[in-house]
């Protein structure tokens, strides 16, 4: 229990630097880690679940599972998918690794019952605690996922996991047989259990490597926010027949809460003929960083009516400009050929600029110290590749 002091201690100090309230306590009267770890934990969750700081009595665990939990947004969009799978009627819900809860708390608005499995004792009892002041209907189950499959006989609409992607030295992990659990060998236990199966896992993982090893995949998102790949999320139906997966590309605005969705599959990538431009057009174009991670560079072109400038270098040009391209929009003011002289000239004009790099053999920080470019400013270099393989500096103007 937290005492009155500390509640007030908390209260009056949500919005300081943490760090520096350590180094000033004096105080005896209080449980300054508690505290501590509460201002640190709202501040945290202020960025990530805004919505969840309107509840005052919340607890939070250590800063880890603070870092490592969904943003509100990304819960939202996961939630949604579900939700659109089962035609907005009610599902039974089972999270096999819920965490902190927030994917748990989205995902179960439209559940008519939910099972959340954490194996942490602590974190249990934080989400358990917490989950009664939304006063959301779950049951919260201290228990690994092996040990909750080898004993549960009932059956659920959905099932729900985000495995650790962590290895035993705390490097990070992009193989399913590495994560824990080890989804590829609980898969066979939980398809006795659903017929959906729904699985977070990094941006790191790779999708056509999932496809290879998982089956009867229904969808893989990629999920972006502000341009950043945050997660890959994939869904699975033990009862489908069909083995064309879905493959969706998604970047969410956190500004205006636009939501950017482009989706194909890997049939209609093969099928189209890429088109490289005799002339390079008036503007460039550089797709999400989710929708380059869904691999699906052709559709892209196909989809926005923009060239593709080289085969690996997935950035684009058009002559009009494309008002609703999934990205990054730019005017090109100048393209030259690179080559030591060129290069030199080049980057006398632009000595400030923001350097992107893309299918080209040196780095953007070597291009900086090499030709002593500060970083920033209104000008936006990119050093790529164009067809056929010839390299090039392009300076533009963002649009």
């Amino acid at each position: 229990m937290m005492d009155e002091n500390t509640k007030l201690y908390i209260k009056n100090h949500l919005n300081d630097d943490v760090f520096q309230l350590a180094l000033d306590n004096k105080r005896t009267d209080i449980d300054i880690q508690l505290a501590l770890r509460q201002i640190s934990g709202y501040q945290i969750l202020k960025r990530k679940v805004p919505a969840w700081t309107e509840f005052d009595n919340l607890l939070y665990p250590v800063h880890l599972s603070l870092e490592q939990c969904s943003s509100e947004n990304t819960a939202k969009f996961k939630a949604k998918v579900i939700t659109d799978l089962f035609s907005d009627k009610e599902y039974t819900l089972l999270d096999m690794t819920c965490g902190f809860g927030v994917d748990a708390y989205y995902i179960s608005q439209n559940a008519s019952s939910a099972i959340l499995i954490e194996k942490d004792k602590e974190l249990s009892e934080i989400t358990r605690h917490n989950f009664e002041f939304f006063n959301r209907h779950a049951e919260v189950i201290n228990c690994d996922a092996e040990e909750f499959l080898k004993t549960n006989s009932n059956k659920y609409d959905i099932v729900f996991i985000d495995p650790a992607r962590r290895g035993k030295n705390g490097e990070k992990v992009v193989l399913l047989e590495n994560c824990t659990p080890n989804i590829s060998l609980l898969i066979p236990e939980i398809k006795k259990i659903t017929n959906y199966l729904a699985i977070k896992l990094s941006p790191m993982f790779d999708i056509k490597q999932l496809l290879s090893q998982l089956h009867c995949v229904k969808s893989i998102y990629s999920i972006g926010v502000d341009n950043e790949c945050k997660e890959i999320f994939v869904i699975i139906d033990f009862c489908t027949t069909d083995s064309n997966t879905k493959i969706v590309a998604v970047n969410i605005s956190e500004s205006d809460n636009e939501i950017s969705i482009m989706q194909s599959d890997f049939f209609e990538e093969a099928s189209i003929e890429s088109v490289y431009p005799s002339d390079f057009g008036k503007y460039l174009y550089e797709p999400y960083a989710s929708f380059l991670k869904s691999g699906l560079y052709k559709t892209i072109a196909n989809r926005y009516d923009a060239n593709k400038i080289d085969v690996n270098s997935h950035l684009y040009t058009s002559n009009e400009i494309i008002k609703n391209f999934p990205g990054r929009k730019f005017e090109i003011v100048d393209i030259v050929e690179f080559n030591k002289k060129e290069a030199k000239q080049f980057f006398k004009k632009y000595e400030k600029a923001n350097i992107t790099v893309r299918n080209f053999p040196i780095t953007a920080d070597n291009l900086r110290n090499n030709y002593k470019v500060k970083n920033g400013g209104d000008n936006y270099v990119f050093a790529t590749t164009i067809f056929p393989s010839k390299r090039v500096l392009i300076n533009c103007k963002k649009i």
